[in-house]
């Protein structure tokens, strides 16, 4: 597997209104000019955005690479790829939506019979969207469960949330220290 240039964005902004409430992202990728003309996608390529988020990126690279480019768009976030899917249904024949990590990268594209890519976006960190609902568990400005994971709902079918976890680490901490007075076995 042969990959070609890589760009890297970061993602800006936030949102009060909730996630939820809408089908479509509002989620704006930064440099999103920049990140295009660096990565030149033309007619027939094959694209990859590792990170699929709100599917600016994607939509870009679908735009410029027309009309018989392709993109490849990988997102652990069901609900980032079902947004994206409803925004870019009209692309649905030059669009493959992959849930799961761009770690595993090379296996979809072994899958997909692709040998080669012209390019690979990566916006990493979180979009507004993931922001701005307090849902998912990612708001410093919202009210709402700490639950720093993308797949946040497969975590919780196992009953578990992020701020369990640091409850119960709180809470033992907190008992060794009122039973030993904080001091160790060598006190």
């Amino acid at each position: 597997m042969a990959l070609g240039k890589l760009a890297v964005g970061a993602w800006f902004g936030s949102e009060s209104e909730s996630v939820m409430e809408r089908d479509v992202s509002t989620h704006r990728p930064v440099l999103l000019g920049e990140v295009i003309r660096f990565l030149n996608p033309r007619d027939g390529g094959i694209y990859v955005d590792a990170t699929l988020g709100g599917g600016g990126h994607t939509e870009a690279i679908l735009r410029a690479c027309a009309p018989n480019g392709r993109v490849l768009a990988f997102d652990r976030d069901r609900e980032a790829i079902y947004r994206s899917s409803k925004k870019l249904a009209d692309e649905a024949e030059r669009l493959r939506f992959i849930s799961g990590s761009f770690a595993e990268l090379g296996a979809h594209l072994d899958e997909d019979g692709t040998k080669e890519v012209d390019g690979i976006v990566a916006d990493l960190g979180l979009s507004s969207d993931q922001l701005g609902d307090p849902d998912r568990g990612f708001s410093f400005a919202l009210e709402g469960a700490l639950d720093t994971k993308s797949t946040h709902r497969e975590g919780r079918a196992h009953g578990i949330a992020d701020e369990d976890i640091y409850e119960s680490r709180i809470d033992a901490m907190n008992f060794a220290l009122t039973h030993d007075d904080g001091v160790g076995e060598n006190g």
